[in-house]
């Protein structure tokens, strides 16, 4: 195991975990460290299933919960598409503004005062 020792280290630093200390570790210790570099690395496997808060006033009546919890989700959505299109109007908005509002004179076209 003490040829492991290096590569083991610089994967317990590349995680900010603490290194092995011992030139010659036991078995134990460099499965205990492998342990730790595979907790960090891999996915935390849940078994809770997490759902939202959806106590969200709909508007209109559902007939069923599940549907209900659709029919918010939809809103939710529907109500991001249109900020995004809002925001999306006011830039070209701003932009044409910055064309038709910019004031330049050109005294080639004519007299001021005639």
């Amino acid at each position: 195991f003490s040829g492991w020792v290096a590569p083991v280290n610089r994967m317990l630093q590349d995680l900010n975990l603490p290194p092995l200390v011992n030139k010659r570790p036991s078995a134990d210790e460099v499965l205990s460290a492998l342990k730790c570099i595979e907790a960090r690395v891999s996915p935390q496997k849940s078994t809770q299933t997490h759902k939202p808060n959806l106590d969200l006033p709909l508007g209109f009546e559902m007939p069923s919960p599940e549907l209900r919890d659709i029919a918010v989700v939809l809103r939710l959505l529907h109500g991001k598409e249109l900020r995004d299109l809002q925001c999306n109007v006011n830039e070209i908005l701003s932009q044409l503004q910055n064309i038709t509002a910019d004031p330049k004179t050109d005294s080639r076209l004519g007299r001021v005062g005639r």
